[in-house]
């Protein structure tokens, strides 16, 4: 018998063939089988495959063909590859902003903007393979690389440029140096230059380089480093812009924004330094969005950073949204000014021309975080539509408790100051104005002249201030203005304005340390005063010429206040306006009335003006005629707006005496415009209706109030009712 190792080989198999099979069982059987009735996974794929043909596995377990796709093929037992190699394709010389590559995205293949790659600094060339310099000016080679569009660095050492710089037509600027120690400097003057580095790249990124213009001074206003409104995206990180000295555009950094309200220009500075500017450290103009963030701006003549519109008067594109964060700003005028209240026009130049909170320079402006000191003007200046001023430091701003500044300066429609520490002796530690709503909450004012000055508001509140070392905690005036009456006050408004929970030590205070003048009407909801100094709870603390209401009132941790026998003279209690529980002392008699001594000290005086005609068309300070009965009344100061009469001012006036009118007539100076009229307040009015003053009298044996007595004395409740103090409840 044959084996079956010596049968032949079979060279190839058909449907109609057979094999040898042995069926295990007990006992094993052999027997033949069609080579057709077995499994096809069992087939050898040779039996199917054709010629350079891929096999696989299918879900069903049989053998079926694979495609080899596009850019391979398979000859000989060999898969090769068919497409170009990519070292055959042609090399891009300048980086194009449009082209993109293949990158994987959480495994999903998808095209990636070649911008969004940062190159290695080590793939970057020098400004060396750009020229050489001539002798040691570097002009040259830096035109040609800022004018290329390629990325390149500078080495850590000094490049001096006696020439203008530009980048020409070139899509992008990539620029990269060693913080601190890559420099371009211009080394002298030059009387000639329009401007030292004019950017008007659509891109434009720059990091770790120095701006030094040298003291730049032209025979014609020139720029520092000029980023045009062609640029619509400009990063600058660990930057510094220095010494510019021109006196018209001596700003360091200028960046001119949009002139359409569709563009959509970014800014970014990250960690950078602007100083020695003969204006500006850094200068934004009708830019959309900036992000301002950590960085020294210092040793400015004018102001640290100043975001805002280049013409107050062409008011085309406001600046969008403007964040200023962990900035240091010092020894400028200003320390960082974001929007302009738009009141330094000429008199009517352009009556469309309004303040700030119906034509903002600034739509919406965020200060946060930052260490703004020594700057002779304003710490803080926001005038915008809506503005944040937060969690900042303000330290010695203003230049002096004299000089009609503040550490804070908040001028918008929605504003917020809120959980900043003003230290220092500036007149005030916020002035704020203009507003429709404005919330001053947990700040500290420490040593500054008034803490909070607020006028000229609609809406106020606010809570948790802490007032500290100074000579008065609050002054609000219901007609704003500036230093200068003329164009530049705001309207009269109305209240009532809320602040709570207030506390303040007044030890370094001499007089009254709540100011209210002009009619404004204002609520303190908590007031807690302390005070080692000479002031007592006895002292005149509120002078108060307009509607104030009072709860939850403090002196020395008491809100009752032993009161003396100099405050009664014939049957008339003269009470401090902030006295809410007093006791009267021993021997006190009858007590037949009672006046607030706010009231006392007016008498039949003028109090305030409230404005009936408004004028109009003015471009002169108005003269004011006042006619009045009374004797001694001071002539109070007019304040217009856009050529109308807005208010009268009469603060540290005299009120006169022995009034019973007053009129105001406002005339044009010049005879060009019609002028206003006003009415003199004449005394304090008591409260007609809701009850707005409550005050619980403490009374001994022997005394009586308002008629209410007992002999062994009592408590008495009285308010002010219809016009007139009432007994409202006695014990």
């Amino acid at each position: 018998m044959t084996s079956i190792t010596a049968l032949p080989v079979a060279t190839s198999v058909g449907p109609t063939d057979e094999l040898l099979l042995l069926r295990q069982g007990s006992p094993d059987v052999e027997m033949l089988a069609p080579i057709s009735l077995l499994d096809a996974r069992y087939v050898p794929i040779a039996a199917a495959a054709g010629d350079n043909q891929l096999f696989g596995t299918s879900a069903s377990g049989v053998p079926a063909p694979v495609g080899i796709g596009t850019g391979l093929a398979l000859g000989g037992g060999n898969l090769t590859a068919t497409a170009a190699d990519h070292l055959a394709l042609p090399l891009m010389s300048v980086p194009d902003p449009n082209a993109t590559i293949v990158a994987n995205s959480a495994g999903a293949a998808m095209r990636m903007p070649l911008p969004f790659i940062a190159p290695s600094s080590q793939d970057i060339p020098y400004l060396d393979s750009f020229g050489s310099p001539s002798g040691s000016d570097w002009t040259v080679p830096l035109n040609a690389a800022l004018a290329s569009g390629a990325p390149f660095r500078l080495r850590p050492a000094t490049y001096l440029a006696e020439g203008d710089l530009t980048t020409g037509a070139a899509a992008v600027l990539s620029m990269f140096g060693t913080p601190g120690v890559s420099m371009i400097k211009r080394p002298t003057p030059n009387a000639s230059s329009a401007g030292y580095c004019k950017i008007n790249t659509t891109v434009a990124d720059i990091h770790g380089v120095i701006f030094d213009m040298g003291g730049l001074v032209g025979s014609s206003p020139n720029w520092g480093v000029y980023v045009t409104t062609a640029c619509q995206q400009f990063r600058a990180e660990r930057c510094a812009f220095q010494n510019h000295t021109d006196p018209t555009l001596g700003s360091c950094l200028t960046i001119y924004g949009e002139t359409t309200e569709d563009e959509e220009q970014r800014v970014l500075l990250m960690e950078c330094i602007a100083t020695g500017a003969h204006i500006n450290g850094v200068l934004l103009t009708q830019v959309r969005n900036v992000l301002i963030w950590g960085g020294e701006y210092y040793a400015n003549g004018s102001n640290g950073i100043e975001v805002e519109l280049f013409s107050t008067d062409s008011m085309s594109v406001p600046a969008g949204k403007v964040t200023v964060g962990r900035a240091r700003a010092h020894d400028n005028g200003t320390g960082i000014i974001i929007g302009d209240a738009n009141i330094n026009h000429a008199p009517g130049s352009n009556p469309s021309v309004v303040y700030a909170i119906t034509n903002p320079d600034v739509l919406d402006a965020t200060v946060v975080g930052c260490d703004v000191w020594n700057n002779t003007g304003y710490g803080i200046y926001v005038a915008a539509q809506r503005g944040r001023v937060l969690d900042n430091t303000c330290l010695n701003n203003g230049g002096g408790a004299s000089s009609g500044l503040a550490g804070i300066l908040g001028f918008a429609q929605d504003i917020a100051i809120r959980g900043n520490n003003v230290v220092g002796t500036s007149t005030f530690g916020v002035d704020c104005g203009q507003a429709i709503r404005a919330d001053i909450s947990h700040n500290l004012f420490d040593g500054v002249r008034t803490a909070m000055n607020l006028g000229g508001n609609i809406q106020l509140s606010g809570s948790g201030n802490r007032c500290v070392r100074n000579q008065n905690i609050l002054s609000v005036s219901n007609v704003e203005c500036s230093s200068t009456a003329f164009d530049l006050a705001f309207p009269q408004t109305t209240g009532p304005w809320r602040l709570c929970d207030t506390t303040a030590d007044i030890s370094a205070a001499t007089g009254e340390v709540i100011l209210v003048r002009d009619g404004a009407s204002i609520e303190l909801d908590g007031l807690d005063i302390s005070s080692s100094g000479t002031l007592t709870a006895t002292s005149q603390l509120i002078l108060a010429l307009g509607p104030l209401r009072l709860s939850r009132v403090r002196f020395n941790g008491s809100g009752r206040v032993t009161l003396t026998s100099g405050m009664i003279a014939a049957g008339v209690l003269t009470l401090p306006d902030h006295v809410l529980e007093g006791v009267l002392p021993a021997g006190t008699g009858a007590i037949t009335s009672v006046v607030l001594q706010t009231a006392s000290q007016v008498g039949s005086g003028v109090a305030w003006w409230t404005i009936t005609a408004n004028g109009g068309g003015l471009t002169a300070e108005p003269t004011v005629t006042i006619s009045t009965d009374g004797t001694g009344v001071g002539t109070p100061v007019p304040l217009t707006w856009d050529g109308e009469v807005v208010g009268l001012s009469s603060v540290n006036l005299p009120y006169g005496t022995g009034a019973t009118h007053a009129t105001a007539t406002v005339a044009p100076s010049n005879g060009v415009g019609t002028g206003g009229a006003a009415t003199g307040q004449i005394g304090i009015p008591l409260n007609v209706g809701a009850p707005e003053r409550r005050v619980r009298l403490i009374y001994p044996a022997g005394a009586s109030v308002l008629g209410i007595g007992n002999a062994g004395g009592g408590v008495v409740d009285i308010a002010e009712v219809n016009g007139a103090w009432m007994v409202t409840g006695h014990s």
